[in-house]
């Protein structure tokens, strides 16, 4: 959104690509920093576009079926990739594929990017850069709106495209790494129950829109930091990571983990797909 408002500074330059330049143009033209148009349609289009940019900024999902050629073309032409999903299986698929090529050649793959966990990681980053290492970070959050339609694409795809393997990964709270000594504890898993918060019981807790996503990415990056310790940041080798949206009551409460809880299975989930 910045570079579409604000005139880029020194030599920048950027563009915008898809499928239809055609589509694409008309929006260029809304912008007040007057952008490049590229067209890319494949896996060999992307390879081009990576190797013509030093960042490629990937905003399109679901990024479980058509994601990967971006990271691919971006860790082989040495181009720092960035994107916005929420899609934990996806990004564990693409850790144990590219982490190791991208980390040989100097290339940072960041996902995660914008609201769904840049808020969480920014906070906890902030307090363990502040305070040293942490026993527990713990986050209450709350937002209003509704979701894009890209969103609502990426939830029927996940859940069509739902195996037992997937499943294993959305139930598991360190599927990213960064397991703590005290092993896994109840607040670490998924919220799959209505409970009362310990430090205000008069609120009730449910699963956050960032709970997923927000609660493993900040676990990664405190493996990150543990991997490299010349960064001088240690998130604490017991902290304990919990994301939870508050509730007035017991009921609105376990009406949103009805809503928002992981399927009991592959089953389950493609029904819910038809829904």
């Amino acid at each position: 959104a910045l570079l579409a408002v604000r005139p880029p500074t020194g030599r920048l330059r950027w563009a915008l690509s898809g499928r239809s330049a055609a589509k694409l143009r008309p929006l260029a033209a809304r912008c007040k920093t007057a952008p490049g148009v590229l067209q890319a349609e494949g896996a060999e289009d992307l390879a081009k576009l990576a190797a013509a940019c030093r960042v490629l900024i990937a905003a399109a999902g679901p990024y479980s079926r058509i994601g990967e050629d971006a990271v691919k073309a971006c860790v082989q032409q040495g181009t720092h990739y960035v994107d916005v999903t929420g899609e934990v299986p996806w990004v564990k698929d693409m850790i144990t594929k590219y982490h190791q090529a991208a980390q040989t050649k100097g290339v940072m793959v960041v996902h995660f990017l914008g609201q769904v966990c840049t808020i969480d990681e920014v906070c906890c980053y902030l307090l363990a850069k502040k305070l040293g290492p942490l026993k527990q970070f713990r986050e209450y959050f709350c937002q209003f709106g509704g979701s894009s339609g890209g969103t609502q694409e990426t939830s029927v795809a996940s859940m069509e495209d739902m195996t037992q393997e997937v499943l294993s990964v959305m139930e598991d709270p360190f599927s990213l790494g960064g397991q703590r000594k005290g092993g896994v504890r109840d607040e670490d898993k998924n919220c799959t129950k209505a409970v009362q918060d310990p430090l205000y019981p008069s609120m009730w807790l449910q699963p956050a829109y960032s709970t997923t996503s927000g609660s493993r990415a900040i676990r990664r990056s405190c493996q990150l930091f543990e991997d490299f310790p010349s960064d001088g940041i240690t998130y604490g080798e017991s902290v304990c990571v919990t994301i939870r949206e508050g509730a007035t009551s017991q009921k609105v409460a376990e009406k949103a983990i009805d809503g928002m809880k992981t399927p009991a299975s592959v089953e389950a989930a493609r029904a819910a797909a038809k829904m």
